[in-house]
């Protein structure tokens, strides 16, 4: 199971290396995590909730849905192979490497911007976050793209 490494993950993937097995290991360790961000959200609610937060939601699904689109349709659509084995490995390795890139940048952010260090959501932190996770699904999409039998 590849953690980091994108480039070896696309040769596996091409060469139709990657087990059953290794399929379901990438589902159910992206299904761990996506539950336990999830837990921790609904433990550590929001102090205070505006129109920002439901701009960031909405936006947030609106990505991942339309970037679902877009990368059953670079693994060929309908016809393409393997989408979900390839969807959830390259996704796990892609946001492993974003979420490592992002920690660091998200520090510098603090300095930079003040309203960052505020429970209250605005208008620069959403278009940060949104940015992040458009770019993150557009990697994805082009990884799969990468791989299409």
């Amino acid at each position: 199971m590849y953690f980091l490494n994108i480039k070896k993950l696309k040769e596996e993937i091409k060469g139709n290396k990657l087990s059953e097995k290794d399929r379901f290991y990438y589902v159910f360790v992206y299904l761990l995590l996506t539950n336990i961000a999830f837990a921790l959200i609904a433990y550590f609610p929001a102090e205070t909730r505006n129109i920002w937060d439901l701009v960031y939601e909405i936006g947030s699904v609106l990505i991942i849905l339309v970037s679902a689109i877009l990368a059953f349709r670079a693994n060929g659509g309908s016809k393409g192979q393997d989408f979900l084995g390839k969807y959830f490995s390259i996704s796990f390795v892609i946001a492993i490497r974003f979420i490592l890139f992002f920690i660091p940048v998200f520090f510098i952010l603090l300095r930079i911007i003040p309203s960052l260090q505020y429970s209250e959501t605005t208008l620069e932190i959403i278009f940060l976050f949104l940015l992040w996770l458009g770019f993150l699904y557009w990697r994805v999409v082009k990884h799969i793209s990468d791989v299409k039998v």
